[in-house]
């Protein structure tokens, strides 16, 4: 057992093979099955899992249409992160139907737009501003961490990071920047 232990976010960052609505829908519902039997597995052991999170590459063409199609094709109880936009009108957008999204700003000139849409989200509801970020210097992040999450378009990677309690971390033997993962990996695999 790993008392303690909690996973902040059990996260699968994909690339759909097809965004038309029912194959999104069918490999959307596969990826929340998948991260749903991981979650009983770790809770099993006694590890908790606080979120599931599916995390997509960015829309296709950038196209706030899509949203609608991403939003209908979320399973329950996952979060849901579109990834990437470069436009404004599509981080509001997302925000407004409970997803996830943010913008890799680029350019000083895209300070005013992006903070406008950022104003309007969370004027209208301030949950839902949590639901979006800017990220500066205009690079893509591929991690777990809502909002600032993006899936490598072509690829497929899944994510746990964790909350590990003190009493994990062993005294400090060797290379104390390993021993928190070292630790992590052999309790989440069942090795004491």
């Amino acid at each position: 057992m790993a008392p303690g232990l909690r996973i902040r976010a059990l996260a699968v960052l994909v690339d759909p093979s097809s965004w038309s609505p029912p194959a999104l829908r069918d490999e959307m519902e596969g990826w929340a099955l998948e991260l749903s039997e991981r979650a009983r597995s770790l809770s099993s052991r006694g590890i908790d899992v606080w979120t599931t999170r599916i995390s997509l590459p960015g829309l296709p063409g950038d196209d706030p249409s899509m949203i609608e199609r991403v939003a209908s094709a979320a399973p329950d109880k996952v979060l849901i992160s579109i990834g990437h936009t470069r436009r404004p009108e599509v981080l509001e957008a997302a925000a407004r139907r409970g997803l996830y999204a943010y913008f890799p700003m680029a350019d000083p000139e895209d300070a005013g737009p992006v903070a406008g849409a950022v104003y309007r989200v969370s004027s209208g509801n301030p949950e839902d501003a949590t639901r979006v970020a800017v990220s500066a210097g205009g690079g893509l992040v591929h991690t777990p961490y809502f909002p600032a999450s993006s899936a490598r378009p072509g690829r497929r990677s899944s994510r746990h990071p964790s909350s590990i309690p003190p009493t994990w971390i062993p005294p400090t033997s060797g290379d104390p920047l390993r021993a928190p993962s070292d630790t992590l990996s052999a309790r989440c695999h069942g090795r004491p």
